[in-house]
């Protein structure tokens, strides 16, 4: 937690698996204002849709968009299988993770409920919280002094 702008340990790698994280972390943020009273219950849902056939790699360099355009081709799922995979896991996670009380689940790309995801401690979300709304209002504020 000491290094959240990962500062002293970067690496692309670092940085997606941060990434995630910090989704993670916020979701159970948002998934933990649902238990006030009187609020509108919502589920919060972190997806992870795998490799689906698109266009995404058209914009890469010529001699990357070949290998990546046959690596989908061959590992992706269409955007159709993609949607009702993650439409229907995310219907079926809601439905049973709010019964128990909890409003926020990770599912995989076939939609599956994926248990083996951390509960975050009530200090890590406010460290993320704080530093995430820190990010986000300096990025706003520097946009609009230009």
């Amino acid at each position: 937690m000491a290094d959240l702008d990962l500062s002293a340990n970067f690496s692309i790698a670092n940085a997606a698996a941060h990434c995630i994280s910090m989704t993670d972390a916020m979701i159970q943020a948002y998934a933990k204002q649902q238990t006030k009273e009187n609020t509108k219950k919502r589920h919060f849902i972190h997806a992870y849709p795998g490799i689906v056939k698109t266009e995404l790699f058209g914009s890469l360099p010529w001699y990357l968009r070949a290998p990546t355009r046959a690596f989908s081709q061959i590992l992706g799922i269409t955007p159709g299988e993609c949607a009702t995979n993650l439409f229907t896991g995310m219907v079926e996670a809601s439905t049973a993770n709010e019964k128990e009380g909890k409003f926020w689940s990770c599912i995989d790309s076939k939609g599956s409920l994926i248990e083996s995801k951390p509960t975050w401690t009530a200090d890590q979300i406010q460290q993320v919280e704080e530093h995430t709304w820190n990010i986000i209002d300096t990025a706003v504020t520097a946009s609009f002094s230009e």
